[in-house]
């Protein structure tokens, strides 16, 4: 029988194709898509296929997204979405949300604070009811709670007009760097 494997040796991640999978993160493993720079060359998976049955009350739901954010950043953010898929088969840009959607766990607004986002100093903390009222969709995708927020063009006004709907970022009062982030 062969000696068991020390806990405390993480073993090297592993590559496969476009996706890098991640052993020993304090949460279930995940995969990571690996976005190119240039512009796609082939046909691009649809949004649709990662798309939850999920509904929210806008008025009692935060979207939090990890800040602060600029002009640039929505940019090559929305660009990467756009790069990655399609929706319904037309073009899509989108950025990535976490909606605050049970009052406690970790799918609450302290949970999420306290881990997913717990290495970002600030974030963004609009109602889905204010960013939906300013004319975006937020669409259930991935795993839980996971939104991507879509619009259909990327222009400076529509940034401007995005950066708008996220609201001024705040303090994460969980806020801990990478460096001294508490194991799980």
């Amino acid at each position: 029988m062969p000696p068991a494997a020390d806990p405390r040796v993480r073993p090297p991640s592993s590559t496969h194709g476009a996706v890098t999978t991640r052993p020993f993160l304090s949460h279930a493993p995940r995969s990571v898509r690996t976005v190119p720079d240039e512009p796609p060359t082939g046909p691009r998976p649809d949004l649709r296929t990662h798309v939850r049955a999920e509904r929210f009350h806008p008025d009692q739901t935060v979207a939090l997204r990890g800040g602060p954010d600029n002009l640039d950043k929505l940019r090559r953010h929305a660009t990467r979405t756009h790069r990655a898929f399609v929706l319904d088969g037309q073009p899509v840009y989108g950025v990535s949300v976490f909606c605050a959607l049970d009052d406690i766990g970790p799918a609450s607004l302290d949970g999420l604070l306290g881990s997913r986002l717990i290495t970002y100093r600030w974030v963004h903390t609009p109602t889905a009811r204010h960013v939906e009222d300013a004319g975006f969709t937020l669409l259930a995708t991935f795993a839980r709670p996971h939104y991507t927020l879509v619009f259909d063009e990327i222009t400076d006004e529509l940034l401007e007009h995005l950066a708008s709907a996220l609201g001024p970022p705040i303090e994460n009062p969980y806020h801990r760097s990478g460096r001294n982030r508490p194991t799980r």
